[in-house]
């Protein structure tokens, strides 16, 4: 079988990882060693990663889900991808690549000996004859998942021990047949049968249900129940649609364009027809247009008769307004007697000059104080004496006064102020009021022209609008009336043909219920009913077939599985002998059944016991090691890469155990490539005492922005350090 090894490894912003790096892998060793977080785990993972992708952050190692929001991308770089190159023993390279999109996406590409790339991982994996399952249970011996070959639950070590033994082909043929639960399917057709027999009497029973409603309805209309049908529906759209043309001819309205139905699925459409046709009819009937516009012109004359009204009341209630203000001189007789008003106080003015020279400016300075509150403090505005209260000031300012003579002319001058004040708010107050009765007037006078409008002809002066507005409004009322008796006869027949419309309605309704009734009641005899029911018969027998099948597959698996566990029993005992040194259960026995994998211990004198009772920590770890590792060894895996991947295998082993381990590594290295990856100095140590050729990489001071220094190390230089 043609296998392929892991040659080289480029990773650029994975993880750990913030540029590019190159990784030479070597044959048969190569020993990847560091302190914990320098980013040895960023590297083995790095493989997995450029096979599968995104996958990878999803797999569960039994109950174990370590991965979960596996941060991918560096955050440090700005690009993340890994490239890996396998060389096959026949000399065959293929070229994987894998380049980060987002934690759920990326590209992918594959190259076999140089030639055009593809993107279908599908197709590489099927080259390789590779799942990631295969992957994680007998390439890539994950830390999390080395103890679950031996603690695990059942059906989870059956599958990892399975892949190990190379019977993931097999395993996954019983799978898809227990996948596709031909059975389910049987019960599926079961219950689809069920819901159908439950839907058809369902709508059997609402078909029944509206022939009675409806029915009822017809009868009590006077229709006979032998009308109740698909062809009394008919006949009745048909005499309907004669009623209808007949009533257009009467009165040469335009022709409604409704033919007669002649079946019951022209009804349809012709139903659908009648209420506008009738409805056209209703609105081009001449008497009712007329009445129509008689009752149109009747409210317009009710308006303006309203809206007259209320305006002849507006302006009279501003008439009135002007008439009981007490002012009953114009604004130009009032404006008049101001002006006269101003002279004498202009006169004034002049006599308190005359009388002092400062008179004016004590005016304005006890004005000045009148206007500020009583107990403030301020300065004189005229001679700038020191600070006295406002009260202070008026009792020196009206002294001052006094002593020239000024408070008569004062006292004079203040009274044809205020009377100058009075007239102007009179005047004011008859403008407004004069004002609005001209508004008034003028929305009046709209009104009546709104009137003239309507009734077309002119209104003089000496006419009433009121009066004539009533007298239109009476003629059209006594149109009205002339009119009613033929409205009446007209909607009645109209409102029949509604009524008749509904009544056809109902008709169909009937109609269509008993079509679908019997409809339904075919189904039951139908081929493709019949059909339904073979196919669940035929899908019964399948699935007993299915289970035959599936039991037959497990056995080959069981079978299968004990043959090849036979032939690496030896291998497994011998590994676990070496690892552990145990005196009293010095080998280790891996035993197939029918629901998994037994593992017990057993003693010199071939006893057997149950393994996990007397296992401890360590105990444990060396049987998955030596089930992994025996397994690896003999050429019976079912993938095609020639190499296994362990990550800190020594969990929990002492040194003896660490020596013992590369020394099976070392015979593993004959026929697989071994990659060890480890922070385990005395482990390393060992490892590097194998005689075997050997690459050693020293994974050191890794930062965030540079990420991990990865000194080469030949065999002496690597002893060295």
């Amino acid at each position: 079988m043609t296998q392929f090894r892991l040659a080289k490894v480029d990773i650029c912003g994975f993880r750990g990882f913030t540029q590019l790096q190159s990784i030479e892998l070597g044959e048969p060793l190569t020993l990847l060693f560091g302190s914990n977080r320098q980013g040895k785990s960023s590297i083995v993972n790095a493989v997995e990663w450029c096979l599968f992708g995104p996958e990878v952050a999803a797999i569960k190692y039994g109950d174990i889900r370590e991965r979960e929001a596996w941060e991918v991308k560096n955050l440090n770089s700005p690009t993340c991808s890994v490239q890996c190159e396998f060389r096959s023993t026949d000399g065959r390279t293929i070229i994987a690549r894998r380049t980060y999109k987002s934690q759920r996406t990326s590209d992918f590409f594959y190259q076999i000996d140089g030639g055009e790339k593809s993107a279908k991982e599908a197709d590489l994996y099927t080259l390789l004859r590779l799942s990631i399952a295969d992957f994680v249970s007998s390439v890539h011996l994950h830390p999390e998942i080395v103890r679950n070959l031996v603690i695990a639950k059942p059906g989870v070590r059956k599958e990892a021990i399975d892949r190990l033994l190379g019977l993931s082909e097999l395993r996954d043929m019983v799978g898809v047949f227990a996948a596709e639960n031909p059975n389910a399917w049987t019960d599926s057709l079961e219950r689809d049968i069920i819901a159908l027999d439950q839907r058809l009497e369902a709508a059997l029973a609402e078909k029944n249900r509206v022939i009675k409603s409806e029915s009822t309805e017809l009868i009590s209309a006077g229709f006979l129940p032998s009308d109740l049908n698909a062809d009394g529906a008919v006949r009745y759209g048909a005499k309907l649609a004669d009623n209808v043309q007949q009533f257009a001819t009467k009165y040469r309205l335009s022709d409604p364009k409704i033919a007669a139905p002649i079946d019951f699925t022209e009804l349809q459409s012709f139903d659908a027809q009648l209420a506008p046709a009738i409805q056209n009819l209703r609105g081009e009937h001449p008497v009712l247009a007329d009445q129509s516009q008689l009752f149109i012109r009747k409210n317009s004359l009710d308006g303006l008769k309203s809206a007259y009204v209320s305006q002849r009341e507006a302006v009279t209630k501003a008439e009135l307004a002007l008439n009981a203000f007490p002012e009953k001189r114009t604004p130009d007789d009032l404006e008049a007697e101001i002006i006269s008003l101003a002279k004498e106080i202009a006169v004034l003015d002049a006599d308190m000059s005359a009388v002092s020279k400062n008179a004016a400016l004590l005016d304005r300075a006890l004005t000045f104080f009148q206007d500020a509150t009583e107990a403030d403090a301020l300065v004189c505005p005229l001679c700038g004496q020191g600070e006295r209260t406002v009260g202070e000031w008026r009792s020196h300012l009206q002294k001052e006064i006094k002593t020239r003579n000024l408070e008569p002319l004062q006292l004079k001058k203040r009274a044809l102020a205020d009377k100058t004040l009075a007239l102007r708010a009179s005047k004011e107050k008859t403008i407004v009021l004069q004002r609005q009765i001209m508004q008034e007037r003028e929305a009046l006078l709209r009104t009546v022209a709104k009137v003239k409008e309507l009734l077309g002809k002119e209104i003089s002066a000496n006419d009433d609008p009121l009066s004539i507005l009533q007298a239109e409004s009476e003629a059209v009322d006594a149109s009205l009336r002339s009119l009613q008796e033929q409205v009446n006869v007209i909607n009645s027949t109209l409102n029949g043909f509604q009524t008749a419309t509904r009544e056809l309605d109902r008709l169909c309704r009937v109609g269509k219920a008993h079509q679908e009734m019997a409809n339904i009641e075919a189904i039951n005899n139908s081929e493709a009913y019949k059909e339904l029911k073979s196919i669940r018969d035929d899908c019964e027998r399948f699935a007993d077939d299915v289970e035959l099948l599936i039991d037959g597959l497990q056995g080959a698996v069981t079978s299968e599985a004990g043959r090849r566990l036979e032939v690496a029993q030896a291998a497994i005992s011998q590994i676990f002998t070496k690892l552990t040194d145990r005196p009293d259960f010095p080998g280790l026995k891996v035993s197939a059944g029918s629901d998994g994998y037994l593992i017990e211990l057993t003693n010199s004198s071939g006893g057997t016991r149950t393994a996990m009772p007397l296992l401890n920590h360590a105990d444990i770890n060396c049987a998955a090691l030596s089930i992994f590792l025996a397994l690896a060894s003999i050429p019976q895996i079912s993938h095609q890469l020639g190499f296994v991947i362990l990550d800190d295998p020594s969990q929990s082993l002492d040194a003896a155990s660490k020596r013992n381990l590369c020394a099976v590594l070392s015979n593993l290295s004959d026929s697989q490539q071994v990659v060890l990856a480890t922070a385990d100095g005395e482990l390393r140590a060992e490892a590097l005492r194998m005689t075997k050729k050997k690459i050693c990489y020293v994974v050191k001071n890794w930062t965030p922005s540079g990420g991990p220094v990865i000194d080469r190390q030949e065999d002496a230089a690597a002893h060295g350090v």
